[in-house]
């Protein structure tokens, strides 16, 4: 593990040392994603500044779970992106070259490329879910709260990376898996975004078996005051290991039954 650990550190320092060959062009491509996804937060302003709130929820409230699902599902794909294109290294075989290496084949996976220019949808979501906490008062209101709120993007990124990871395992039985990530990526962070109570019964449940729900709304729902128990706290980490542990038996269990392709 260590080993492993080591590997994918030195392929980091490796992407991140090449990217700094081209500032200029990285710099570029940092702002302009960052851009991109604030146009989507320019989108909730606009209609909540109208309509003050939302399923009872302020401006700033939304903002909080917008910041904490923008900066988990940035992170992801700047170190998961491998997992978005997984069905091609299926249908072209190109799978067999990973597990020839002496490693965990994930974890050779996620070593082969990082998007170090998506970090701008971190540094713009980062900026929402600061001026929102700002907004609702800061350290001095919100008290543990606010230093709670502001950890949710690590157990969020968690929550995210193990969804992908069984969805991108799928792709050992079905090959092509693109509109499975669409559903449960784009669209269900993209819903997760907002207050789930907004939502009808059958699509709640939906975003709580995905378990989006419990990246940004479930916890922050308790910690902003409006509603649940303490439990909500603990819930993200729990959802953590539960989705793991399904999708490293759905990853292990896929590798057993890979087929070359040609075979």
């Amino acid at each position: 593990m260590k080993t492993s650990l080591r590997l994918y550190w030195r392929l980091l320092t490796a992407t991140w040392q090449a990217l700094l060959q081209y500032k200029f062009s990285f710099l570029v491509s940092l702002f302009f994603h960052c851009w991109i996804t604030l146009t989507d937060f320019l989108v909730v302003i606009t209609i909540i500044y109208n309509a003050r709130s939302v399923g009872g929820w302020s401006l700033p409230q939304i903002g909080v779970i917008y910041g904490v699902v923008g900066i988990s599902a940035s992170l992801f794909r700047t170190f998961g992106c491998e997992l978005h294109r997984f069905q091609e290294y299926i249908i072209r075989g190109e799978y067999d070259g990973i597990l020839l290496r002496p490693l965990p084949s994930l974890m050779v996976l996620l070593g082969r490329r990082v998007e170090f220019f998506r970090l701008g949808g971190v540094i713009q979501a980062a900026t929402v879910l600061l001026v929102s906490l700002h907004h609702l008062g800061g350290p001095g209101t919100l008290g543990w709260r606010y230093f709670y709120l502001l950890t949710l993007p690590l157990s969020g990124t968690l929550i995210i990376f193990g969804i992908s990871v069984a969805i991108a395992s799928c792709a050992f039985w079905f090959g092509r898996v693109r509109d499975l990530q669409t559903l449960a990526f784009y669209g269900a962070n993209y819903a997760a975004s907002y207050p789930t109570n907004i939502y009808p019964q059958w699509m709640r449940i939906l975003l709580t078996v995905i378990p989006v729900t419990f990246v940004g709304y479930v916890p922050a729902k308790f910690a902003l005051g409006l509603g649940g128990s303490p439990w909500y706290l603990l819930l993200p980490w729990l959802v953590i290991v539960a989705t793991w542990l399904v999708a490293l038996l759905m990853w292990r269990a896929g590798e057993k039954a890979y087929q070359s392709t040609g075979s």
